[in-house]
C-alpha cells in the first residue's frame, strides 16, 4: 500500500512539473505578442488622449515626440492596473520616447502612426478609423498611410501566420477591457 501512494505520489509530481513546464512555455510564446499588443495600446490611447487634449491629432513627422506626456500617463495607468501580471509575465512596457519595436522569432515590427490623422482636427475623424498600426519596418515616429495588408505578410508567431495589430479610435483602452466597437481590428 506503501508504494502505491509512494508512485502516486510521484506521479502526481511529474504531472505537476509537466504542467508548469509546458504552462511557462506558452507564456514565453506569449510573450512576444503580449508585449506588442502593450505598445499598441499604450500608443492608440497617448496618440488619442493628445488629440482630445488638444483638439487635433499630432503631427505625423513627430507623433512620438509630441504625446510624450500622454505616453507616460497612459503606461503609468496600465502598470498601475495589472502590476502583478505584468511582472508575472516579465513583460517590459517602453519608456515614453522610445521606439515601438516588437521582437518577434526572427524578425520585428514596429507601431506607426496613420499619416491620413496629421494634425486633423479630432472632430472630424469616425470612431471607426484606425490610428495606430503595425508596419513590418523599425524606428521611432513611423508614419504612413494605413491600408489593409494581408496577414500572410505579418510577422509570424511560432512559424504562424498572424493578424497584424491595428487599434482604432473606438478601441478598448487597454488589454483586459471590451468596450465600444470591436476593439483591435485584424488584417484579412
Amino acid at each position: 500500500m506503501v508504494w502505491v501512494l509512494v508512485g502516486f505520489s510521484g506521479f502526481c509530481l511529474l504531472l505537476l512539473l509537466g504542467v508548469g513546464l509546458m504552462t511557462r512555455g506558452l507564456l514565453a510564446d506569449a510573450k512576444p505578442i503580449l508585449e506588442c499588443g502593450f505598445k499598441t495600446y499604450a500608443a492608440n490611447n497617448a496618440v488619442i488622449d493628445f488629440a482630445r487634449r488638444t483638439g487635433k491629432f499630432p503631427p505625423a513627422a513627430t507623433w512620438q515626440d509630441a504625446i510624450i506626456a500622454d505616453f507616460q500617463k497612459v503606461r503609468d495607468e496600465m502598470l498601475a492596473q495589472r502590476p502583478d501580471d505584468i511582472r508575472d509575465l516579465g513583460l517590459t512596457l517602453p519608456e515614453p520616447g522610445e521606439p515601438l519595436v516588437c521582437t518577434w522569432e526572427a524578425e520585428s515590427s514596429s507601431i506607426a502612426f496613420n499619416s491620413d490623422l496629421s494634425e486633423k482636427p479630432f472632430s472630424e475623424v469616425k470612431p471607426d478609423t484606425i490610428v495606430v498600426f503595425e508596419v513590418k519596418s523599425s524606428g521611432k515616429n513611423l508614419t504612413e498611410k494605413y491600408k489593409e495588408r494581408s496577414r500572410l505578410d505579418a510577422p509570424r508567431l511560432r512559424g504562424e501566420t498572424r493578424d497584424w495589430l491595428e487599434l482604432k479610435i473606438d478601441s478598448p483602452r487597454n488589454p483586459w477591457e471590451r468596450g465600444p466597437g470591436p476593439g483591435v481590428r485584424t488584417s484579412r
